[in-house]
């Protein structure tokens, strides 16, 4: 198993995005402002459903695909926790660096079963290699952010935040995704109809 994710883990940014992250983070500190820094999973909800429409389009089509044997760790948080977090973080005065996400981690083998679940239909996994699984992306309209996601695999340590600030996650993944999956239909009824 991955190894929790803390906010004193050294940061291994692995392309330019990342990098900007880890050099932005730095300018704050060495301000010497005050500052709050959220080192965000995955955020998901009304706003952030984008990607995880395309990964719904798939599964509801019977043509999602699992990179690897999908037993990689994903992380994520809901944009109502996220707004939470930043409640918690003015109400306390917070200073510092926080880990932010529901404190879980699934697989994305769980994730890609509970899309299809909660849309009613057969999942049926094809399994491919992560560059066959780069060649599919293109053709399927996933850029390299979504895709670096989908491929990631870290478990996200949010001990600090809910120590110091009292954060609990509000929205389950199955609250959340059945939100999504929701909206997902609701957009793909009126697309129809249209």
């Amino acid at each position: 198993r991955k190894d929790l994710l803390s906010e004193s883990s050294m940061l291994k940014p692995a392309d330019a995005y990342g990098k900007s992250k880890a050099e932005a983070e730095k300018l704050i500190i060495d301000s010497g402002i005050d500052y709050v820094i959220f080192r965000m999973a995955v955020i998901y909800g009304p706003k952030f459903e984008g990607s995880f429409f395309k990964v719904f389009d798939s599964v509801k089509r019977g043509n999602a695909y699992i990179i690897g044997d999908g037993s990689n760790l994903l992380s994520l948080i809901h944009i109502r926790d996220v707004i939470s977090a930043y409640m918690l973080a003015i109400q306390k005065n917070a200073h510092g660096i926080y880990n932010l996400s529901d404190g879980m981690s699934y697989t994305q083998l769980y994730l890609y079963n509970l899309a299809a679940k909660l849309l009613g239909v057969e999942m049926t996994p094809k399994h491919v290699g992560k560059f066959a699984a780069m060649l599919l992306a293109r053709l399927k309209g996933f850029d390299t952010d979504e895709l670096r996601f989908i491929t990631s695999n870290r478990r996200i340590d949010t001990t600090k935040i809910r120590k110091e600030l009292g954060f609990a996650p509000l929205v389950s993944i199955n609250e959340g995704g059945s939100e999504l999956v929701g909206m997902f239909l609701s957009s793909s009824s009126q697309k129809v109809q249209q």
